[in-house]
């Protein structure tokens, strides 16, 4: 053991550096210290009884012999288990360099890059293709199963990665999509709030007018051509179209460029399979796993779920050709094609499913329409109506025995992860086919469709056969009541899109078998007189997201073997509570998180559900416990008494009343709870936006004159026992809780994930100076929220090892701390911190230590608001003064009204607010209101990679002299956006000392993917550059320029040639430029051009096509192809838009459609010389104000007030 234990601190150490560089550590790794962990505790258990096992013998205590020799048998047996250990813990490498969090890439990403070169090269067809100008709608076709998904998963991951579209979104479209649903998710990926009354064609252009820049979506599974224009996707150079089918003839019809997936080769195929299983060539498997690569015939869905169940089922080869055999009796049967024989595949791996369970819960999963998110509540309530688990089973067991099902379904590719919401998933459509298939069949016949008004007729004319019917309705369908008997109809589940359902007494006649039925977003009126025989075998009802009208009590009150019950966020209209739950006496789980209920909750009803497990309350907003606080407090006292409860959900708006019922209920047997305690009512109508919820505690206090009595109640023993339990905790006005820790779990708060404090008063949350600081403290907290917290320090003393190495998100706002961390921080703590938002903390000095970065390997968003005192991001270090400080993944900085000088604390660089620093994955850069004067943004100590990714940059109120000089404004070539507001900037950009290889024929590109540029309130500005030299061409892909109250610029183009190099303007609007003479500058523009070029670089550089026009020809030409909208506003100085009185030059606006002019008193003709602009056919301008060079136009004449109304919309946009 001994040996081992230097083993497993050898290998802790190569963990602890693999966490430190950020990388993920291997399973086999993580497994192998778990077990070494494990055989520890059982030797030292054996050590303690060897000293314990003695008798008693004449009075003498001698060593027991039986004892000794049971000990040394396990102790022999924990040694041979420790040599297995010490062989197996030679580890070249413990840790690998996991993807991307948000490139959520599925398993397969990796091994594309190594062995499925096929798959590789299509997606990079793809991706060739859809860097095309010219081609906006793709279409990727195949046949199911063969990775379609997979690879436009991936490809959204790439794009999204690279930044090659502004947004992207993805949907997945079903045989019959509901065209408003897709427009809703649609805009909600996109980002986009559209008014309920736009759809169709002006849903697209709504979307189309409010996106500033190019969007990727992506239609997953389509079955029929898409009409773009209803779906609301105006395809285009700005919004590209990426479609998936399995039909040849849906691609062909839609004029698409079609790029086709197909099966795998054999060698791939065989590569894919193996790496899934985990076989390795020289393993006795290997020829076994080629063969059952084979008979996937190199469908890659076939392959990944065949593999899975394989590698966790099968141990032996003898195993393995077992199954092998049963695997060819399902691909040797009559198959039609590949499309069959993926589905028998994936039948075969459904029947080798150990459990029955298991392939009951799959089944259940069909019934949901495609892609549906399904909530694993869903399968917990089916499961226990259809009485798929041991009837003794408790709610809490059947909960773990879904949970423990769903992993394994999981685990072998049946079910998928719903990426987007916790404790839901999802099935594949080829899954979800195969598993309708199955129960058309045999014990199971399922009914599973959608159905609007006019498709009636589409159902079936009998329902007589069904164990199960799912219908998604549309209008007003008749559907109750079926007509006949449904003797086996077991499961019946209904969503209403709209209108009203009224049940007569009849309805549900003939189904005496039925044991589950769901009823969905209807407004539903049952009959009043309800037959006593009807429905009384129903053990779960869910009744969520309706209207409920009279009726309701009698429906319930004959169904006594009802076990389960949930009027989840259903209006009760009916003018008494339904009071009829009270003889529900096998009632174990009832649902009131009602969203309104005009009746309280009645007395004596939960009192009589002696069998009641699960109770959710919601809140008083929604259902109120009593009329008075009488009855109230004997709501509260029928809840304790209910001696099986095991979940309980409630919001109590009295403390005192709370702290009645916590001392009455038997808390450690809740092994569920959301309880909401406030001494005032508040509004937590989120709360019951889910099913399902984690152990949540909140504790909310505001009345200020009573906060010592709520301080012993604070510390009362009881708030003790369920804080050490809750994984959600909130206190909001909760006093003179002066250490977090010490005051309420000495243990450290182990299981908790999410804190937030409110309006609270501590002197530190961690007190680690003394010895008394738990080993685990804060390790499994994920999000912190500090609020209106007077705070002095987060922790006290050194922070303990591992403390925060799973937070990931954090917020402080209107905290009163100076450090956010002091003394030295180890990895893993603040290892997986993605986000850090601090707002109004105005006496904070700093953020990070230098050696703090080494743990903010993952920090993703920074964001500083009004920290007046802040001086710097990072304290460097003497010791490491030179290092350049990286924070590699970081996206988005924003630092608004801080007095932050600069990003690190360095003073000999606090001329440049970046210098020195390394940040290239950022993407967003705001900065505003900084009180010291940085002379510029980009310092010469940024190289090439440093912000290779920044994207957008906004620059407002801040005293930063201009954003870069000489050969810093290379360091920007990604920038596609770029907005100043800023009194203080003289300048954008200063050339002078930029290394330009005149001599070469390549010219230098500065800010070459720049596409919006917009001049806000910058009163000082009188330059865009200085010093513009030769040889370098910039702006060629901006397409919108916006300048605004800009007082001091009198040129916007200077010098002209710039003009010429907007080949992609399609916006020009300059407003309120008082001193503005002309949009382009001086004839020649020496003033601006450097000095450095002599005349045998002018000749050189003279084979550029504006200075050609410039130098060869006295004729001045500018050409603006692609200006669509040109506006003029408050520009009293402006003599022409040219900016030269030669009559020789000519201006040319071949697209230009949108000519507005106002306020422009010296603007007599738009061009000195002639003006072309053939597509200009209306003028807004003032009548006694027209350029002589427009007489001929139409005009649609404007009235000065024109003007006011402009700026007032300007500021409106801009505040």
């Amino acid at each position: 053991m001994k040996k081992l234990e230097l083993k497993k601190a050898d290998v802790q150490q190569l963990v602890d550096a693999a966490i430190n560089n950020g990388k993920s550590i291997k399973p086999n790794v993580i497994d192998w210290l778990r077990q070494v962990d494990d055989l520890k505790k059982e030797a030292d258990a054996i050590f303690r009884h060897m000293e314990n096992v003695k008798m008693n013998c004449l009075n003498v205590r001698l060593p027991n012999l039986k004892s000794h020799y049971l000990l040394g048998r396990d102790a022999d047996k924990r040694k041979n288990a420790a040599q297995k250990l010490l062989s197996e813990g030679q580890f070249d490498e413990v840790g690998y360099t996991a993807p991307l969090e948000k490139m959520s890439f599925s398993e397969s990403t990796l091994l594309l890059e190594e062995g499925l070169p096929t798959l590789m090269s299509t997606k990079k067809e793809v991706m060739r293709v859809l860097e095309q100008d010219k081609t906006n709608l793709i279409m990727i076709c195949g046949m199911a199963g063969v990775g379609k998904t997979t690879l436009v998963n991936q490809i959204a991951d790439q794009v999204k990665y690279g930044k090659l579209f502004y947004k992207v979104a993805m949907l997945t479209m079903s045989k019959n999509p509901s065209m408003r649903n897709a427009q809703n998710r649609l805009a909600e990926q996109l980002g986009v709030q559209i008014p309920a009354h736009i759809d169709g064609a002006r849903f697209g252009q709504t979307i189309y007018n409010r996106l500033s820049g190019r969007v990727l979506v992506i239609l997953d599974e389509i079955w029929k051509e898409v009409d773009f224009k209803s779906l609301g996707i105006p395809v285009s150079e700005k919004i590209k179209v990426i479609v998936t089918s399995q039909s040849p003839c849906v691609c062909r019809n839609m004029g698409a460029k079609i790029v086709g997936v197909n099966a795998l080769p054999e060698e791939e195929a065989c590569y894919l399979f193996k790496a899934v299983a985990g076989i390795s060539d020289d393993s006795v498997l290997s020829d076994v796993a080629k063969q059952f690569a084979e008979e996937c015939k190199g469908i890659p869905l076939a392959l990944v779920v065949v593999a899975r169940g394989l590698r966790t089922n099968c141990k032996t080869l003898k195993s393995w050709e077992l199954a092998l055999g049963q695997l060819q009796k399902y691909t040797f049967r009559e198959l039609e094609g590949e499309k069959d024989l993926v589905y028998s595949i994936v039948e075969w791996s459904y029947d080798n499913l150990e459990k029955v369970e298991a392939k009951s819960l799959l089944l259940l999963c069909s019934l949901f329409p495609e892609d549906y998110s399904i909530p694993v509540e869903c399968l917990v309530r089916y499961g226990k109506g259809l009485e798929l688990f041991n009837e003794r089973d408790t709610l809490g067991d059947v909960r773990c025995r879904v949970d423990v099902l769903v992993n394994d379904l999981r685990s072998y590719h049946l079910l998928l992860d719903d990426s987007e919401r916790e404790d839901h998933v999802k099935l594949h459509d080829v899954m979800r086919e195969t598993c309708l298939k199955i129960a058309s069949k045999g014990e199971h016949v399922f009914l599973v469709g959608n159905a609007r008004e006019e498709e009636r007729h589409q159902l079936p004319d009998s329902f007589g056969p069904y164990t199960a019917i799912s219908l998604t309705l549309e209008g007003s369908i008749r559907l109750f009541p079926f007509g006949e008997e449904c003797p086996r109809l077991k499961l019946l589940r209904l969503v209403f899109q709209s209108g009203k359902v009224n049940l007569s007494k009849d309805a549900f006649e003939g189904m005496e078998d039925l044991r589950v039925m769901e009823l969905n977003n209807s407004h539903t009126e049952f009959s009043l007189s309800w037959p006593g025989q009807m429905l009384t075998s129903l053990r779960t009802l869910c009744l969520d997201y309706c209207v409920l009208d009279t009726g309701t009590s009698s429906m319930l009150g004959y169904m006594m073997q009802l076990e389960m019950l949930s009027f989840f966020k259903s209006r009760l209209q009916g003018d008494q509570f339904p009071v009829e739950i009270g003889r529900l006496s096998n009632l174990k789980s009832l649902d009131l998180r009602v969203e309104r209920s005009q009746q309280p909750l009645p007395h004596g009803i939960l009192s009589s559900l002696k069998k009641l497990e699960e109770l959710y309350m919601g809140s008083p907003h929604h259902l109120r416990l009593g009329r008075d606080k009488e009855e109230e407090r004997g709501c509260l006292d029928e809840i304790a008494s209910l001696s099986c409860l095991e979940c309980l959900q409630i919001h109590v708006y009295d403390l005192n009343l709370l702290f009645q019922l916590l001392h009455q209920l038997p808390i450690q047997r809740l092994l569920r709870f959301h309880i909401v305690g406030a001494d005032h009512k508040i509004n937590r109508r989120y709360l019951t936006r889910e099913y399902q919820f984690r152990n949540s505690f909140e504790l909310i206090y505001y009345r200020y004159h009573k906060r010592r009595f709520v301080f012993k109640q604070a510390l009362d023993p009881i708030v003790s026992s369920i804080v050490k339990r809750a994984e959600n905790l909130t206190f909001e006005g909760v006093p003179c809780l002066r250490n977090l820790v010490s005051d309420l779990d000495e243990d450290g708060f182990v299981n908790l994930r999410r804190l937030k404090l409110d309006h609270e008063v501590h002197q530190c949350l961690i007190e680690s100076t003394t010895n008394l600081v738990a080993r685990q403290v804060f390790e499994n907290l994920v999000f912190m929220e500090l609020d209106h917290v007077n705070l002095e320090e987060i922790c006290r003393g050194n922070l303990p090892p591992r403390c925060f190495s799973q937070l990931r998100e954090m917020k402080l706002k209107y905290t009163n701390i100076k450090h956010l961390w002091k003394g030295p921080i180890e990895p893993p703590s603040l290892c997986s911190l993605r986000i850090v938002e601090l707002r109004y903390c105005h006496r904070i000095v700093t953020l990070f230590s230098q050696s703090t970065l080494k743990c903010l390997v993952k920090l993703q968003k920074l964001v500083v608001h009004q920290c007046t005192n802040l001086e710097s991001i990072v304290t460097r270090e003497e010791s490491v003064n030179e290092e350049v400080l990286e924070l590699p993944l970081l996206e988005t900085l924003v630092m608004q009204e801080s007095g932050c000088l600069c990003f690190d604390s360095k003073r000999e660089t606090a001329r440049a607010f970046l210098n020195q620093v390394s940040l290239p994955r950022l993407e967003g850069l705001q900065i505003k209101t900084c009180r010291h004067r940085p002379k510029e943004l980009v310092g010469d100590g940024m190289h090439s990679g440093y912000l290779e990714n920044l994207k957008y940059l906004q620059i407002t109120d801040s005293c930063i002299g201009c954003i870069a000089k000489a050969d810093g404004v290379t360091i920007l070539q990604n920038l596609q956006k770029l907005v100043v507001n800023s009194h203080g900037m003289q300048l954008l950009f200063e050339f002078e000392g930029l290394k330009v290889h005149v001599l070469t024929k390549t010219e230098l590109e500065i800010l070459p993917k720049l596409e919006s540029l917009e001049l806000q309130q910058s009163s000082g500005l009188t330059h865009i550059w200085r010093n513009f030299p030769r040889g370098v061409r910039v702006f060629q892909n901006l397409r919108k320029l916006i300048v605004w109250e800009c007082k001091l610029l009198k040129f916007l183009f200077d010098p002209p040639c710039v003009a010429n190099m907007l080949v992609s303007l399609e916006v020009l609007e300059i407003s309120d430029c008082s001193e503005m003479y002309g949009v382009i500058g001086g004839e020649l523009g020496e003033d601006q051009i450097s000095q450095e070029d002599d005349a045998q670089q002018q000749d050189i550089v003279g084979k550029h096509r504006e200075s050609s026009a410039l130098e060869r020809s006295n004729k001045l030409e500018f050409v603006f192809p692609k200006l669509s909208s040109l506006i003029l506003i408050g520009l009293p100085n402006l003599l022409s838009f040219a900016g030269s009185s030669r009559e020789e030059c000519e201006l040319k606006f071949p697209c230009l459609t949108h000519l507005k002019i106002l306020q422009c008193r010296q603007l007599k003709k738009l061009c000195p010389g002639k003006l072309d602009a053939p597509n200009l056919e209306k003028v807004e301008v003032v009548e006694n104000a027209i350029p002589v060079d427009l007489k001929d136009r139409k005009f649609i004449f404007l009235r000065d007030s024109a003007a006011s109304d402009f700026y007032r919309r300007k500021i409106w946009e801009l505040s």
